[in-house]
């Protein structure tokens, strides 16, 4: 290997520490990969099981990005591909983890389109399960789970246009289309505790908000066996 200021022979004689050290005190670019051609610009061939192929520290980074990619003039391909994993059991594609518990107007995962035109076919975000389920209770596709004990609200759906804001389709030939389902669990169940709310909120002629309508559906008997409940408009 070389370069206009060094030369190095990289072959593996220690099994350990590194083939090459690139220092940069400076603020210019450490390492340019500058392919003019229509080949790969850099391949990483691992044969590491249970270590880090691809391995970021930049603990001190604030303002700055640690992995910018630019694919402006991307049509039909993809940004980036992760794909092979055949063999996956427990483990996670991706992992975003914020350990920090001072998170406050922050994002954790930002996904953002400045399309106008997009069609019936475009998504922004498109979760696609395509092997059957062969369990007999079903998995499930997406999750959402919150350990907030106060108020906080888990999910939003915020559209400033004239669409729908939530489509549920069932394509399913059986006799029983579309079923939306609201499951309290509970370990001290008691009568009269409301099981599940469809909530109406909208603001009066002053821009307050406020509650205009609920439907409630309650427990008249927890009793197993005998339990009843009862559905009320307000």
């Amino acid at each position: 290997w070389s370069s206009d200021v060094c030369s190095s022979d990289l072959a593996d004689t220690t099994n350990n520490g590194r083939g090459v050290d690139v220092v940069n005190a400076g603020t210019g670019t450490s390492v340019f990969v500058d392919n003019n051609g229509n080949g790969v610009s850099l391949d990483i061939d691992s044969e590491a099981t249970t270590v880090d192929v691809v391995d970021i520290q930049a603990t001190t980074l604030t303002t700055g990005t640690a992995l910018d990619i630019d694919v402006a003039a991307l049509t039909t391909g993809k940004g980036i591909d992760m794909s092979g994993t055949a063999a996956i059991t427990t483990g996670r594609m991706n992992d975003l983890v914020a350990s920090g518990t001072t998170q406050t107007t922050g994002i954790l995962l930002n996904v953002e389109s400045a399309a106008t035109s997009m069609t019936g076919a475009g998504r922004l975000l498109y979760v696609n399960q395509t092997g059957a389920s062969t369990s007999s209770g079903g998995g499930i596709i997406a999750e959402v789970v919150s350990a907030a004990t106060d108020a906080t609200t888990v999910m939003r759906v915020n559209n400033a246009g004239t669409g729908t804001e939530l489509d549920v389709l069932n394509t399913n030939a059986g006799a029983t289309g579309a079923v939306i389902n609201l499951e309290q669990q509970s370990a001290s169940a008691a009568n009269d505790d409301v099981a599940g709310r469809i909530q109406f909120t909208a603001d009066d002629g002053s821009s307050v908000s406020r509650v205009i309508g609920k439907m409630d559906i309650s427990w008249t008997d927890v009793t197993t066996g005998t339990a009843t409940s009862d559905f009320a408009f307000f």
